[in-house]
């Protein structure tokens, strides 16, 4: 077998070319199959793994920008050195949930794994202290254990996405490093924010004690780059500084335009800045700095969905240390504890006395609604695999395919 020298590309990331070369993609593959198809989530992962700065973050998707009258999909470094960071940072290209599975389960994952994925136990809680449970969504269980995390100098820093502070909930990349901080980024924002860019600022500060939360196809992007060759990949100088993953259950986000200023600006004729809180459940619940409460159908909200959501089948965020949601609940998240790490931080805060916690059996039919939209996920996303396939658009031989 011959393969195109990749810097450094594993052998398993090869696929082969029309002249029966193997070759490992880089970013005329990812833009060909991944931007160009809705594929792409727009984690930033690709742009944080440039050690060339050719990528820029545009519309929600990575974009070449250092030969802008160049095709869209040239890169002179990849072109020139064969350079393939950003294809092996891409976690929708090649095999890698194998090798994560084994590293962080210990097993072959995802075949062995239920609706949700693995996790090795459930809990539901919130959080004790007033502040921070009326800081959050569903019970602030989030906020506190990373307050708590800081206050304890366990890690150094937090990545989340935090507000603009000179445009009303515009949702930015964050390191926070004071639990001033956390608490002022807590709460969905709905619309997305590219988190894993806040790694750059993290590197930049010297930080290597880092606890992560974003969404799923952003963890999704961490633990690629923590397998891709395993044990000297470069993809590592980054997300070897994260310790910690906290997963948000997540089924989509919607375009900040048509959700926050269509919908929640006009649509109720409020003024963004007055707008304290966002909860869904099951209709739009918006809370006003002024004590008053506003409702929006969540039929309505459909039409500003990002549409490469449909694409992800990762609802519950299977590759997180915890995953965390509030779906079918009123001010208590539901805990996966989905790995050791996850499960250990968790249970120290426990006992230090952080949370509330309530058994699961008390929420039968929340536990079972998570289940539910999780299999309906997946299956919505291979539906809409499948339709590329047919299209002649992709195929399991190139992009990572749903199990």
């Amino acid at each position: 077998m011959t393969i195109r020298p990749g810097n450094g590309g594993r052998k398993s990331d090869a696929k082969p070319g029309s002249d029966g070369v193997m070759y490992t993609p880089s970013w005329r593959e990812l833009h060909r199959y991944v931007v160009s198809t809705q594929l792409c989530s727009g984690c930033s992962g690709c742009i944080v793994e440039c050690p060339y700065d050719m990528l820029t973050y545009d519309g929600d998707v990575p974009r070449q920008h250092f030969l802008p009258n160049m095709p869209a999909d040239f890169c002179l470094v990849a072109e020139n050195r064969e350079c393939d960071f950003c294809a092996r940072a891409c976690p929708r290209l090649g095999d890698w949930e194998l090798d994560a599975g084994r590293l962080l389960f210990g097993l072959d994952y995802p075949g062995k794994a239920d609706e949700m994925g693995h996790y090795q136990d459930v809990v539901v809680a919130r959080a004790r202290d007033a502040e921070i449970f009326h800081a959050g969504v569903d019970g602030g269980v989030v906020t506190g254990l990373l307050v708590w995390l800081l206050d304890q100098g366990l890690i150094d820093g937090v990545i989340l996405s935090g507000f603009d502070e000179g445009r009303p909930w515009i949702p930015v990349p964050l390191v926070a490093r004071t639990a001033e901080e956390v608490v002022a980024g807590a709460g969905s924002k709905y619309t997305y924010s590219a988190n894993p860019l806040a790694l750059l600022d993290a590197s930049a500060a010297d930080l290597h004690n880092l606890a992560f939360v974003g969404v799923p196809c952003q963890i999704e992007y961490i633990r690629k780059a923590q397998v891709t060759n395993f044990g000297d990949s470069p993809l590592r100088r980054f997300v070897d500084r994260i310790k910690l993953t906290v997963g948000l259950v997540c089924s989509e986000v919607f375009a900040f335009e048509g959700f926050m200023n269509n919908l929640i600006a006009k649509g109720l004729d409020v003024d963004l800045k007055d707008v304290r809180l966002i909860k869904i459940k099951g209709k739009i619940l918006v809370y006003l700095k002024d004590g008053n409460v506003k409702e929006v159908s969540l039929k309505d909200a459909k039409q500003y969905s990002r549409p490469q959501c449909s694409y992800c089948g990762d609802f519950t965020a299977e590759w997180a240390d915890i995953a965390a949601g509030g779906m079918g609940t009123m001010d208590w998240t539901i805990l996966l504890l989905r790995t050791s790490i996850g499960k250990d931080v968790y249970r120290k805060a426990e006992r230090a006395g952080i949370f509330e916690t309530a058994p699961v059996h008390d929420f039968p039919k929340s536990f079972e609604l998570l289940k539910k939209v999780s299999l309906k996920e997946k299956r919505i996303q291979m539906s809409r695999y499948e339709t590329l396939r047919e299209q002649d658009c992709i195929g399991p031989e190139v992009v990572t395919w749903p199990k």
